[in-house]
């Protein structure tokens, strides 16, 4: 007799409908699996007391086939004949970087919730600030072999001092054609900015756009306004317009707060539509209506549902917050580890929402390499213990207890029951898009 099979307590288990179902292990990288009604009767037999020759015997099928199905569940550590199931190993990777590049602290918007303390002060980097960055870049890749960086330019609103940062891009990508070491830039933009010469730089060196709108016409002006209290809506609509026309691709950037909740769904509507990459993310720093939140995002994901049906690549097209599906991790982002946040001074810091509220690590003239310097933010933050609630919860590398810098008091995301509502919901819906390709090419066949 053989060992008796168990099924991993954390499995979550999705009825597909059409014969088909679905599991989802959220404890490891791309933990999604479907099973057809035979794989699920197997996984059903699974109790802790029966052995594969003994579930073959009870769903009357040959071993081959529930070893099979047995294998295909292992892949995702949903079962075992042991006594522990294995979670996702994570281990620092010293092979990329990201960085949050501060350019300058103007911008042209008052923005209800702007959450960067040196906001609209007037300083700009410094040549000799970006030269001791690009330094340190190469310092790192000689030293750690590294095989990718991704800078987010970023303000205050970058494109505001394009003159003072292209040149130093473009060198910097000519530098890293042929290196080992694909470099990316974006810029983080309310996209009000936008002329021909920006239009031509942004295509030629292929500088990645984050656009940040927060709703369709007057949803949008309610949260982003110029300084002088007009609304932005209409300028940011006609530069998204003169982008798709020149086929520039960008990403959408949602800010959710009580101002514009009634507008997000059609917002994930024209998204849709127009097959436009977008981001939820919670406001922070202000009273938030999160059961109203959570409702808004259930529609969202309603109206989601059914445009995978149609061919919608949700897992490509769509995110919330920081939580981590196909690559799970005990961190939120990658700041103290893998990143960080240059202030205009070259001040290196745990995250941009410090600059001048908290001491930096280091700085980009001091004899430390980045990596070393970015790791003391683990120290600071990420090395802090966690509620125990959020240790034993199978959530806990896709949260990953939320934001380190916006935790509550006793260390917990306080968007914990939101996160508990919807994750279930999201891995449903890369299930279903998963159904639907299986599907597509069984049709194709």
């Amino acid at each position: 007799m053989g060992s008796p099979l168990k099924v991993n307590p954390d499995l979550m288990q999705f009825d597909m409908q059409e014969g088909f179902f679905a599991v989802a292990n959220p404890l490891v990288n791309n933990g999604v699996r479907l099973l057809s009604r035979p794989q699920k009767d197997i996984l059903e037999k699974i109790d802790g007391k029966r052995d594969i020759n003994e579930i073959a015997a009870s769903v009357d099928m040959p071993i081959s086939a529930v070893e099979s199905t047995v294998n295909r569940l292992n892949q995702i550590n949903a079962v075992t004949d042991g006594d522990v199931f294995e979670i996702q190993k994570y281990e620092v990777n010293n092979k990329f970087l990201t960085l949050w590049v501060h350019i300058t602290d103007r911008c042209n918007l008052k923005c209800s919730y702007c959450y960067i303390p040196t906001i609209r002060k007037p300083t700009d980097i410094q040549e000799e600030t970006l030269d001791g960055l690009r330094n340190k870049l190469l310092e790192l890749v000689d030293i750690y072999g590294i095989e990718k960086i991704s800078l987010r330019l970023a303000g205050g609103e970058p494109f505001s001092k394009f003159s003072l940062w292209k040149d130093w891009v473009a060198n910097l990508k000519e530098h890293f054609e042929n290196s080992p070491c694909h470099l990316h830039v974006g810029c983080l933009t309310n996209m009000t900015i936008m002329n021909d010469d920006i239009l031509e730089y942004v295509q030629k060196y292929k500088i990645g756009l984050g656009i940040s709108l927060d709703g369709i016409n007057d949803w949008h002006d309610k949260t982003r306004i110029y300084i002088n209290g007009k609304p932005s809506f209409k300028t940011v609509s006609q530069n998204i317009r003169r982008l798709q026309s020149l086929g520039i691709g960008f990403n959408i950037m949602v800010v959710a707060s009580n101002n514009n909740l009634g507008g997000l769904l059609e917002a994930t509507k024209y998204f849709i539509e127009h097959n436009i990459p977008f981001r939820f993310s919670d406001v922070k720093g202000e009273d938030f209506n999160r059961q109203e939140f959570r409702e808004v995002l259930s529609a969202c994901y309603q109206e989601i549902e059914t445009a995978i049906e149609s061919g919608y690549e949700f897992s490509r097209l769509h995110s919330l917050c920081d939580l981590n599906f196909g690559m799970v991790s005990p961190n939120a982002c990658s700041m103290g580890k893998n990143g960080a946040a240059i202030y205009v001074d070259g001040g290196i810091y745990f995250c941009h929402t410090q600059f001048g509220d908290k001491e930096p690590l280091g700085g980009v003239f001091s004899k430390d390499d980045l990596f070393t310097t970015i790791r003391k933010g683990q120290e600071l933050f990420l090395a802090e213990e966690k509620h125990e609630d959020c240790k034993k919860c199978k959530y806990r590398l896709v949260c990953a207890s939320g934001c380190p810098v916006y935790r509550t008091e006793d260390n917990k995301s306080p968007e914990c029951e939101l996160f508990h509502s919807v994750i279930p919901r999201i891995f449903y819906l890369m299930a279903k898009e998963r159904l639907h390709k299986v599907k597509r090419f069984a049709a194709a066949a």
